[in-house]
């Protein structure tokens, strides 16, 4: 009897120890269904590319226990409708278009700025830094980011004229469909917003309502406007995210481990996901070029003029359309990213000699230069600008007073001339590294950032404060340099090559790094700090 009862526990060991193993396997083989969205048609190359990469990546990154249906061509509605699919849990994700990301997180605007972003190297920079910033963004709204997509480098279509200068376009009408920040580009640069859907905007470019809009060559081919448009100028003047969104509630329901293998595969996947459409996007605009679309060009100089007009809108634009930090986020990247590329693409240590002011202007400095070698200028690396924008030197250093900003209701960085002068002097104070043209840029930025930091400004960007620090610094810099007999003409708080020369050889005579800028172990070496 005593057998009986040790053998009958035995076996309901085993049964309890084979019915767990088998609720775990079972569990494990649970397909997991989820359904899907977007406004692509099933055969073009974003729906072939979600099928052929998305949907493998992440089914096994799910232990192949992931199963999608698909919905494609918008079947499912616009991407207001698939947003709202989700929600009420008809849908479980969506591959939004760029307008759709912008609609269900407003903050992400802050990628479209005008003219924030040079290339993909940069996009795809950004990503590795901020996916997790941006899932922070739409997860109070019940979303998680599957893929961070591009929509691209919208282009700049138009009916009746080329859009080359900023001069072209004051008065064009625009049909814009990206929200508020699209219609304050639009009128800083002098254009006509009229808001509208996207369904709208076909009849309306063919009936002359609008006569241009900025959008993806995609899209553009997909609604046949280029039988309609007649020119296209591929400008960068914006990118476009296209977020692919899951329900927070879907992603949560899964597997933990799932859920990590999901985080970790998605850059990857999104990444070759993008390289192919990118190309895909070339192929659209040299379809319809062949077609009979014109290939508009602007100089370098239109370029950076645009660039001027529009870049004062990511300023205002903070707080309002994205939070000041989030902001302050992606600038400080894109410094990180830019500042890294010059040092790995300038072939010397030297730092670039500042511009020199007009013989009309200062006489006495320009003499002097020329009696003496000037240091060499490094290469400008394609960061803030292009090149070396000798152009704005006749901006940077017009003795005509500045516009009343007040009165026309402006902050200071729209006044290219004082944005050069900063720039000017935090290159000479070792804040700016990069070429003095009188944008805004992200690098600027950073360089204004860490001044205010260091000399106790507090939070701001270009101020009577600033300015009035940065001249008062180098005064006092230049003063101190006059007393031991290495800087021989006025004290006036503009770093020319004099003042270079003259900090170089202070440096030389007292044992310090020879930079010639007036780095923070100079300025304490002087005395000024």
């Amino acid at each position: 009897m005593i057998f009986s009862k040790k053998r009958f526990c035995f076996l309901l060991a085993v049964i309890f120890l084979a019915s767990a193993l088998f609720a775990q396997t079972a569990a494990a083989e649970e397909k997991i269904l989820w359904r899907t969205a977007s406004l692509a048609p099933k055969d073009m190359g974003y729906a072939v590319y979600v099928r052929d990469i998305l949907f493998p990546a992440l089914t096994n990154a799910c232990d192949g226990n992931l199963v999608w249906k698909a919905y494609w061509g918008g079947v499912m509605g616009n991407d207001t409708q698939a947003i709202q699919n989700i929600r009420i849990g008809r849908l479980h994700a969506s591959g939004l278009s760029g307008e759709g990301t912008f609609l269900v997180a407003p903050e992400a605007t802050v990628l479209g700025l005008p003219f924030l972003l040079n290339d993909y190297d940069e996009t795809d920079y950004l990503k590795e830094k901020m996916i997790d910033s941006f899932d922070a963004v739409v997860a109070p709204r019940g979303f998680k980011i599957l893929a961070w997509l591009d929509q691209g480098f919208d282009e700049t279509y138009s009916v009746h004229r080329p859009l080359k200068t900023l001069a072209d376009f004051q008065g064009v009408r625009f049909a814009t469909w990206f929200g508020p920040l699209e219609g304050k580009l639009l009128q800083r640069l002098g254009a006509s917003p009229t808001p509208l859907q996207a369904l709208e905007i076909p009849p309306s470019l063919r009936s002359g309502v609008v006569e241009a809009v900025i959008a993806p060559s995609i899209w553009v081919v997909g609604t046949q406007l280029y039988t309609r448009l007649r020119y296209m100028n591929n400008l960068k003047m914006r990118y476009s995210p296209g977020f692919w969104l899951l329900s927070l509630d879907a992603f949560k329901s899964i597997p933990e481990q799932y859920q990590k293998n999901i985080d970790g595969v998605r850059l990857q996947m999104a990444q070759e996901f993008n390289n192919l459409a990118r190309l895909d996007l070339v192929s659209f605009q040299d379809a319809m070029i062949q077609y009979g679309l014109a290939k508009v060009e602007s100089s370098p100089a239109d370029i950076r003029e645009i660039r001027r007009r529009a870049t004062p809108i990511w300023y205002e634009l903070a707080g309002e359309l994205f939070p000041s930090t989030l902001l302050d986020e992606v600038l400080g990247h894109l410094a990180d990213y830019r500042s890294s590329q010059m040092v790995a693409t300038a072939p010397t240590p030297e730092p670039a000699a500042s511009p020199v002011r007009p013989q009309a202007v200062e006489t006495a400095r320009i003499e002097e230069a020329v009696a003496q070698p000037v240091a060499p200028a490094a290469p400008a690396p394609a960061a803030e600008a292009a090149d070396t924008d000798q152009e704005f030197e006749a901006i940077l250093y017009d003795d005509t007073p500045a516009d009343d900003k007040t009165a026309q209701g402006l902050s200071w960085t729209d006044d290219a001339r004082t944005i050069g002068r900063v720039q000017l002097m935090l290159q000479a104070l070792n804040f700016y590294k990069m070429v003095v043209d009188g944008i805004m840029g992200p690098v600027t930025y950073q360089g204004v950032q860490r001044f205010r930091s260091e000399f106790g400004l507090g939070q701001g960007i270009v101020d009577e404060a600033l300015i009035r620090t940065l001249e008062n610094t180098i005064k006092a810099s230049q003063q101190r340099l006059a007393a031991l007999g290495f800087y021989k003409l006025a004290v006036d708080g503009v770093p020319g090559p004099a003042t270079y020369r003259a900090v170089t050889e202070f440096q030389q005579q007292n044992n310090l790094p020879a930079s010639g800028r007036l780095d923070r172990i100079t300025l304490e070496a002087l005395g000024v700090l």
